[in-house]
């Protein structure tokens, strides 16, 4: 079995170590994100084979599903170690967000016991920057007046975030 911890603020160069420099452009994989979200998700990480290796409980259920494994080199030997660790808890073997590379070299490898799925509601999105900055057109509506109301009932600033806010 995998000896997993959970994230904790110390652990961010570490994990980063892997994240930065393999890891697809992925919010998933964003140290702040993993950080931040680990309650709601039980998120927890290890280092098996040198690869970072991701846990997490599905959509808040007791389904465990990991990450594809981040490192550099072929990720696919540490398919055993999450097999006999998914094994443990009794549970299928579910890998969230492979890249399109990954999941060929699932293929290739022989590992097609898996069955692949999409789902576009759980992908990244991204925005143009002037659109968030000016939300142009009818298709910006809500975001503006979501932002009338709030500057309507609220007093707000502005002002460059310190460690005075932190405490």
């Amino acid at each position: 079995m995998i000896t997993f911890k959970p994230i904790t603020i110390e652990d961010k160069a570490e994990i980063e170590s892997f994240t930065l420099p393999y890891a697809p452009a992925n919010c998933d994989l964003a140290f702040a994100n993993m950080f931040c979200w680990q309650f709601q998700f039980k998120t927890a990480w290890s280092v098996v084979d040198g690869f970072l290796v991701i846990r997490f409980q599905i959509g808040g259920s007791d389904r465990i599903g990991y990450m594809q494994p981040v490192g550099a080199g072929d990720f696919t030997p540490v398919l055993r170690h999450l097999e006999e660790d998914i094994l443990a808890a009794g549970q299928r073997l579910r890998i969230i967000d492979m890249t399109p590379e990954g999941l060929e070299k699932l293929r290739s490898v022989g590992h097609c016991q898996f069955a692949f799925a999409s789902d576009r509601n759980l992908e990244d999105y991204v925005y143009n920057a002037s659109d968030l900055r000016d939300l142009p057109g009818r298709k910006y509506q809500s975001k503006r007046n979501h932002i009338n109301r709030f500057e309507a009932e609220y007093e707000y600033r502005y002002e460059p975030m310190t460690r005075d806010h932190a405490a």
